[in-house]
């Protein structure tokens, strides 16, 4: 199985006024990604080790509630369920562990595919499709921020708002 995703990152910076310590992200050094994956480098990659944490934390206490649960809740014996139990808290774990961790792996995929090109730095990974909505949302902040500042300079001009003495 191959998967392809196709991405951009964008480096985060600070503002170029140097007036603040805000960051933004500099549109214009952009650059396109093309990730191929395989079956085996997504089972390779070492994000496994904290998405299998997080399944047992989730998987563990699960089963021992259904466990109690059958136990104290209903009158069934407990030597047949056990089997059941247990079948079912691999599959919950199971489940969980590809929910999580399959994702977290292609981020991660991801990530070494950007440092490996553009080298360590502070990056923001976006989807092809999800690129004009990512734009258009930035460019919308940008013509506010200008609004905002127009209006106090606008303020600014008609002097103090006070009444004279």
């Amino acid at each position: 199985m191959k998967h392809i995703a196709r991405f951009k990152s964008i480096p985060i910076v600070k503002d170029r006024r140097n007036k603040t310590n805000i960051l933004t992200f500099d549109l214009e050094s952009a650059r396109d990604h093309v990730l191929a994956v395989n079956t085996r480098d997504l089972i390779a990659n070492r994000s496994w080790i904290s998405s299998v944490s997080i399944a047992l934390m989730v998987a563990i206490p699960l089963a021992v509630l259904a466990y109690g649960g059958l136990a104290i809740g209903s009158g069934i014996d407990m030597a047949k369920a056990v089997p059941w139990v247990v079948v079912s808290g691999v599959a919950v774990f199971l489940a969980l562990l590809a929910t999580i961790g399959i994702p977290a792996s292609v981020r991660r995929l991801k990530w070494e595919l950007v440092i490996k090109e553009r080298g360590a730095g502070n990056w923001k990974l976006i989807e092809e499709a999800d690129w004009e909505k990512f734009t258009r949302m930035i460019r919308l902040a940008e013509e506010r921020k200008k609004r905002e500042r127009e209006e106090l300079e606008k303020e600014m001009a008609k002097g103090p708002s006070w009444p004279k003495r």
